[in-house]
């Protein structure tokens, strides 16, 4: 089981120290690079430095996969971070400091009613605050924030037949 502890960290420091939409780009990043084939293991340390070194300035999950072969892709965006500063995350991140602030936000998780992972504590326009759990839970939270979204659709079935087997309620 892969350790998330050390990224957490990052995030924290990154979070704190630096504008929010670079904390957002810097999560998304990372979010895709470990959730999406062929899967970066950002928890061992070297392949976090690695993976922060190449946050791009200008990230957009749903617009990351490969362009047509007919068209040219465009120059990527430069780099979010300088080395310089991917150090000083890396070097922060292992900080004792950095230790007690995730040891804080687990405690106040778990004093909200956090029992597992993924487990978000989400707040609207209005303040109105709500926890979700469960990373099958995000059209959920769209729609508590009244956010635009494309639910998951079921296509037709195809011309071969093959399709699951049957539900019943």
């Amino acid at each position: 089981m892969a350790m998330s502890v050390l990224p957490l960290r990052a995030l924290h420091f990154i979070q704190r120290s630096y504008p929010a939409g670079t904390f957002e780009t810097t999560l998304s990043y990372l979010f895709h690079c470990f959730f999406t084939p062929p899967h970066t293991n950002v928890t061992d340390a070297a392949t976090l430095q690695k993976t922060l070194r190449e946050v791009p300035s200008e990230f957009d999950a749903a617009s990351s996969s490969a362009p047509p072969a007919s068209r040219r892709p465009p120059p990527p965006p430069p780099p979010l971070f300088s080395a310089r500063e991917v150090d000083a995350i890396m070097r922060a991140a292992t900080s004792q400091e950095a230790k007690d602030q995730l040891r804080a936000a687990t405690d106040e998780a778990l004093r909200r009613g956090a029992f597992g992972c993924p487990w978000f504590w989400v707040t609207d326009a209005t303040g109105h605050a709500e926890a979700f759990f469960g990373s099958d839970r995000f059209h959920f939270m769209y729609k508590f924030l009244g956010l635009p979204f494309r639910d998951i659709a079921l296509l037709p079935p195809s011309e071969a037949g093959t399709h699951g087997g049957q539900a019943k309620l």
